[in-house]
């Protein structure tokens, strides 16, 4: 008898190691199956394994800056395969617009970002993980505030008054960086000049950034998880003097203020703080009050986590691949009260049929934030601003226990009114999606369409509370307010791409049409005093204080593009673009515009006679960029929500005819048969003789690598002329006319950039990377076409000077006794010995604002640097950041110079720097003038005194970590697993005097919700 047995397939198990050509092992190399779908990635130890039911198996074996190899496997035995190195940093691909390129071809400025270095740092916003990654790009954290988002600029500042932000793309929709997760970034690019941006043309006057999310590959599939916990403590806080220290300044303080030439002595009579008081507090038997600590008394606990899945199947003339991500973000601020909460899902698939190929990337985000609010002192910035007006000397609560109404009663204890006083709570929902679909008619040449929308939705809800004190009345009425927001933008895009080689001769195409469609709707309503504080319906407060609002707006805007690349043999380049736009936002007749640009490129080392120098001179390549972009951005403000303001931001060129009102009386009406009646007027004139804001950008730079690429370098030059700025022109109210916007102004933003990276792994096990940036730039002011514009408090813009250069008066030493007591000698009111003496710049015997003075100072930075490091020995490494600017000044006159004037605390370093007669009367060389309660002379004469450098470094981010050996996942599935801890913001070196609570890279000149460290503990596993 015969047995008939089934057919088993026999699967081989392939095993092996990737490493380069030192022996250190190659992370993340994909391992492929030639011609299947079979295939994994190598571990942290470069190893993998697979199996595979094919015979006579070729392995295909790819990583990033190495040369793919095909290795044939002909038995069981383990493979050692050497990848070698593919001009690594300058043969990569590169992420341009509408497209990619190899980065040894690219002939325009362009950076990118190592996308490892910033998933490597636990963020929790994209925006703050570019900081110190790119020359030329400006990341300004605001405050440690949880979900506070940066503000960004490339190459400075480039208008006056117009919009300055870059242009973000994500996955080809502009986005925000706010709603894209670290851990979902494939690749970002940041374009800077004129040629890597003409092809977004109106809206890329100030550079654009780039973002490519992560996308499946061919393959198993691989599910992988990134996660961390942490707390978060502030930086620096303000530090106010102890209730002894704060007494007895004020005590001598007060005396100063009323001496007089007649009566120079101190009269002791006029201490507020008596002796015992002043005994009790210095003994320690009466406790000093931290204002500051009471406030930022919270953990700060944060914790965030992301799945990915990601895969792909080939077969035939199919292909499909997928990633998708899910992540969750919680971050609690060190203030009772504050919270964020992302919430996001994104998805990526790519289809292959035949000559179609079918893409989408899909994203959906939730947002969710509360912080406190009060009637009394407002929202959380204004609470912490009322927090540094309050004395060490008053406790936040009495014997009793109940919460202390406080000296400077205007405030009522703003620790109180962050617990209790009420909160604002938001919530936002983003959805974007990119659904392409491009067919290729013969080889090299595709068509390609794209359609996409992103769209948000946001509401706020906020709630003050009436508060009842142990004295007193209470703080009242309660209230509520409601909006909600919808943000829709569509772009529809159509594009013809081509792309051919014969010989040396290398040419590729790209000509496309894309508009986009913008529409914005606010609606908002509140009411006031409610029976309780426990609902906050707006159909439950009271009809007298009902109060409404709409605005609606829409913009378009339309164009041609085109782009041609050239390359004879990959050593000589050419690159030429256009973009043709229309925009509705200008008059008919100015709204379309031509943006060209050219960029050329010569790779001298490709030269013959370079050849005998390319062991050590491996990469050498000149470049230079002409171009002109567009701006339709018109003066104003986005998040300035109110009718005036958005007519001229969207409708500037139309005439406007709406309900009248005025500063004082608010809404205007006319009684007509006893009826109030609401007339109609012309609210906005005509106005069609404004047209685009034209930027001209020249840029030449040198790029190159050492020893085989160990070693890359740019440095460059950049020279930035935005010329017929659009700004507001005042009209006096003489002439009976109404400000109107024109093209008026001219500035240059020019400097330099230098960008540096070293790669080497050693075979003993050991390796270092680094990379680091450093620029130069500076803003200049070239014509105001005749304006004299007014200063806004300490700054001026001024043609010769820098954008909001200081203009101050000259502060010349301070006034000395003898002086003081010379009756011959000219005192400003109020002014005694130890003030500021104040020079008379006009000489004409008065000070007066004429006497101010223009200074090349201003509070941007000259210098901004950045440098990323690497240190590994085999499963072990450490790494970190650091990151700072230089040349940028801030003017500190209400955080030092004040005194006690308007209810303000201080520090004892500034007790401790200010002219004080009773610890030495001879010293006129401390840093400050003396302290007062009630004089003026520091804030109506604001001087240099107050001006402070602002220059700084700053650990940004310090981090050890330890990779798993593979025999120890192998057993439980895991191919990747990395352990983690890392701070962030550790330590700042800055010249500005830390008591003050005021961080150098922050805007304000104030100490508000600080900067803060964060400590995490984290863990990425692959499966």
């Amino acid at each position: 008898m015969i047995s008939s047995l089934p057919y088993f397939q026999v699967q081989q198990s392939i095993r092996g190691k990737v490493t380069d050509k030192t022996g250190a092992p190659i992370a993340g190399a994909s391992v492929q199956v030639k011609g299947t779908n079979e295939g994994t990635v190598t571990n942290s130890e470069g190893a993998f394994e697979l199996k595979s039911s094919q015979q006579n198996v070729v392995l295909e074996v790819s990583f990033v800056g190495k040369k793919t190899q095909e290795v044939t496997v002909t038995d069981n035995k383990f493979l050692e395969i050497v990848l070698e190195d593919d001009a690594t940093m300058l043969s990569e691909v590169v992420a341009v617009a509408f497209g990619n390129q190899q980065r040894k071809t690219i002939t325009s400025s362009i950076s990118q970002v190592d996308t490892k270095t910033i998933q490597n740092r636990p963020v929790n916003n994209l925006a703050n993980a570019l900081q110190g990654q790119a020359a030329g790009l400006s990341v300004t954290v605001p405050s440690g505030q949880p979900g506070a988002n940066p503000s960004i600029n490339i190459r400075g500042v480039g208008t006056l008054m117009s919009g300055t932000s870059p242009l973000v793309i994500i996955d080809g929709i502009p986005g925000s960086l706010n709603m894209v997760n670290p851990n979902d970034v494939e690749t970002i690019s940041v374009l800077k000049d004129a040629s890597a941006s003409s092809l977004y043309g109106a809206r890329a006057a100030n550079g654009v950034i780039l973002i490519v999310t992560k996308q499946g590959k061919i393959g198993k599939a691989s599910v992988s998880y990134s996660g961390y916990v942490g707390f978060q403590k502030p930086t620096e806080l303000f530090e106010e003097a102890s209730a002894y220290g704060y007494a007895n300044a004020y005590n001598t303080a007060i005396m100063y203020d009323a001496i007089t030439r007649a009566k120079p002595d101190f009269d002791a009579s006029k201490k507020v703080f008596t002796q015992a008081q002043l005994d009790g507090w210095q003994s320690g038997a009466v406790p000093s009050t931290d204002w500051r600590g009471a406030l930022f008394d919270q953990n700060g606990f944060t914790h965030s986590h992301t799945i990915n899945i990601s895969g792909g199947v080939s077969k035939e003339d199919l292909s499909i691949k997928n990633n998708a991500a899910f992540s969750y973000l919680q971050q609690n601020g060190n203030v009772i009260n504050t919270q964020y909460k992302r919430y996001s899902f994104r998805n990526n698939t790519e289809i292959k049929w035949k000559r179609f190929t079918l893409g989408s990337a899909l994203s959906l985000g939730h947002t969710r934030s509360k912080e406190p609010t009060s009637i009394v002192v407002g929202g959380l910035s204004s609470i912490i601003s009322a927090i540094n007006r309050q004395r060490p000397v008053d406790s936040i609560k009495n014997a009793n226990g109940d919460w202390n109404i406080t000296a400077t009663n205007d405030t009522r204890n703003p620790v109180r009114q962050a617990y209790e006083g009420g909160l604002v709570n938001t919530a936002g929902y983003n959805f974007t999606a990119n659904v392409n679909l491009a067919y290729e008619i013969v080889k090299g040449l595709s068509l390609k369409f794209t359609n996409g929308i992103n769209y948000t939705d946001n509401t706020q809800d906020a709630f003050k509370n009436t508060l009842v004190w142990y004295t007193g009345p209470p703080t009242s009425p309660n209230s509520s307010q409601k909006s909600s927001s919808k943000d829709v933008h569509y772009l529809q895009q159509l594009d013809l791409s081509y792309k051919t080689s014969f010989g040396a001769h290398n040419l590729s195409a790209i000509l496309g049409g894309q508009q986009e469609y913008h529409t914005f709707k606010y609606l908002s309503g509140s009411r006031l005093d409610y029976i309780n504080n426990s609902s906050g319906s707006l159909q439950l407060g009271s009809v007298d204080g009902i109060n409404n609002s709409s605005i609606d707006y829409d913009w378009g805007i339309m164009g041609l593009f085109g782009r041609v690349n050239y390359d004879y043999d990959r050593k000589y380049l050419l690159e030429l673009n256009f973009r043709e736009d229309g925009s509705s936002r200008l008059s008919p007749g100015n709204n379309w515009d031509f943006f060209p640009s050219a960029s050329a490129g010569w790779r001298i080392s490709e030269e013959s006679f370079m050849q005998r120098l390319k062991p050590t001179l491996s990469e050498l390549k000149l470049r230079a960029s002409y171009g002109v972009l567009g701006n339709q951005n018109l003066p104003g403000d986005n998040s300035d929500i109110t009718q005036a303001n958005i007519n001229q931001l969207y409708y500037s060129y139309q005439s406007i005819f709406g309900p009248p009102t005025n500063s004082y009386w608010g809404q205007l009406y006319y009684v007509f048969g006893n009826q109030l009646i609401i007339p109609m007027a012309v609210i906005q004139d005509q106005n069609s003789g404004f047209t685009w804001e034209r930027t001209k950008v020249l840029d030449v730079a040198v790029e190159g690598g050492l020893w085989n690429n160990m070693i890359t370098f740019s440095l460059g030059h950049f020279n930035k002329v935005t010329d017929g700025m659009l700004m507001t022109k005042k009209v006096s109210a003489v002439h009976g006319g109404k400000d109107y916007i024109a093209n008026i102004g001219k500035m240059r933003n020019y400097g330099f950039e230098f960008e540096a990276g070293f790669n080497k792994a050693i075979p003993s096990g050991f390796g270092f990377h680094a990379n680091g940036n450093l620029t130069y730039m500076t803003s200049k002011i070239l014509d105001l076409g005749g304006i004299n514009l007014a200063a806004s408090g300490v700054t001026k813009n001024t043609v010769g000077y820098p954008l909001n250069a200081y203009y101050i008066y000259r502060s010349n030493g301070l006034v000395t006794k003898s002086e003081f007591l010379d009756p011959n000698y000219t005192l400003l009111n109020g002014q005694k010995y130890g003030d500021q003496k104040i020079v008379d710049l006009t000489n004409d015997g008065i000070i007066n604002p004429s006497d101010r003075e223009m200074l090349n100072k201003s509070s941007a930075p000259k210098w901004l640097y950045g440098l990323n490091f690497d240190f590994n020995y085999k499963n072990f490494g450490i790494g970190g950041m650091l990151q700072g600017a230089a040349g940028a000044y801030k003017y500190l006159g209400a955080s030092v110079g004040y005194g006690f004037n308007s209810g303000y605390s201080i520090t004892q370093w500034t007790i401790d720097n200010s002219y004080n007669p009773l610890t030495d009367e001879n010293n006129y060389n401390t840093r400050l003038p003396r302290v007062s309660v009630s004089n003026t002379i520091n804030s109506n004469y604001s001087s240099n005194v107050f001006l402070f450098n602002a220059s700084y470094l700053r650990l940004k981010n310090l981090r050890a970590y330890y990779n798993i050996p593979t025999s120890a996942l192998s057993r439980i599935g895991m191919s990747n697993a990395r352990l983690y801890v890392s701070g962030q913001n550790l330590f700042t070196w800055s010249k500005l005097p830390k008591a003050l609570g005021i961080d150098p890279e922050v805007g304000s000149a104030t100490a508000g919700y600080p900067q803060v460290k964060i400590f995490t503990f984290g863990v990425d596993v692959t499966f």
